[in-house]
């Protein structure tokens, strides 16, 4: 009787997704989950095998801002160490400078990494770079580290074989979104990547530029609404908080049966990993600490 039940309500939900996703939503309204932006301490957290997740065979990690445990994260060493761990996909976070420039970093601001505080909007890359990294897993392993740029993390990604996950942090029509697309297609690395925003807004504005981009939205919890942004946008997925994803498995049902793909964020116990992947079975797992079984 509860399989029946549970069957019955599956079907509910995915009918009135089928009716939203034929309801015209304007593709660039805001999206009102704001960014995180507080960052955990990576650096601290222990690294688990992927063996230890169950039935994980064919979910593919990707390495949050790289092997942060090992290496400052979002930096090109922390993306070189997650490639040599055998991660096949890396994520990163870019920010707009002001004069253009996508850099790569979590925060708007550079004071957690570099000790100064400064808004990155509000530099020039050359000011944004006058500040080394501070902070972060052995850093004095790496002096005179600074803030890569969008175009050496793509470089990097094309020298040690990563498929890159680039999050846009900011959002605004002014923003460089061509920028992004020139870099991927100079490195010839568009069809590896994917691009994800908490905002609709960048989401389209790239979509606007490149029809087959792949995306992914992000989202902090799980719902009809987050599916409906992702139908919209076209070849986008959906990228859900792990507690999101888990207090929502009728809803997880219902972007299979749309045919969207998942990614759960940021996963770094085995337990819970294998209790997403028995129950909403997310393509991908965004990770700190889970290496890949190899490894």
């Amino acid at each position: 009787m509860k399989r029946t039940w549970r069957g019955v309500i599956s079907l509910i939900m995915s009918l009135a997704l089928l009716l939203s996703v034929c309801i015209a939503v304007p593709a660039y309204a805001a999206d009102p989950i704001s960014q995180i932006k507080e960052s955990s301490d990576i650096k601290n957290k222990k690294q688990r095998s992927i063996t230890e997740v169950n039935n994980a065979d064919d979910v593919i990690l990707v390495a949050h801002r790289g092997l942060g445990t090992e290496a400052p994260e979002n930096t090109l060493p922390a993306y070189e160490l997650a490639a040599k761990k055998g991660f096949k996909y890396a994520e990163t976070d870019i920010q707009a400078t002001k004069d253009g420039v996508w850099v790569v970093s979590h925060d708007s601001n550079l004071k957690r990494m570099t000790g100064y505080d400064g808004e990155i909007a509000d530099m020039t890359l050359a000011e944004v770079q006058s500040h080394p990294i501070t902070n972060g897993a052995n850093v004095d392993k790496y002096p005179g580290l600074v803030t890569p740029t969008f175009d050496d993390f793509i470089r990097t990604c094309k020298e040690n074989d990563l498929n890159p996950v680039v999050e846009i942090k900011c959002y605004g029509l002014d923003k460089p979104y061509q920028a992004i697309l020139d870099t991927l297609n100079k490195y010839d690395m568009k069809d590896r990547t994917i691009i994800i925003s908490f905002y609709t807004q960048p989401l389209a504005s790239v979509r606007a530029l490149d029809p087959d981009v792949h995306m992914q939205y992000l989202s902090n919890t799980m719902s009809t609404r987050v599916i409906l942004n992702a139908k919209l946008l076209q070849n986008c997925g959906i990228d859900v908080l792990q507690y999101g994803l888990l207090a929502a498995p009728l809803t997880s049902n219902a972007a299979h049966l749309a045919g969207v793909e998942m990614n759960a964020w940021t996963v770094d116990d085995p337990t819970i990993a294998s209790l997403l992947v028995f129950v909403d079975k997310p393509e991908y797992i965004t990770t700190n600490t889970l290496m890949p079984a190899q490894n």
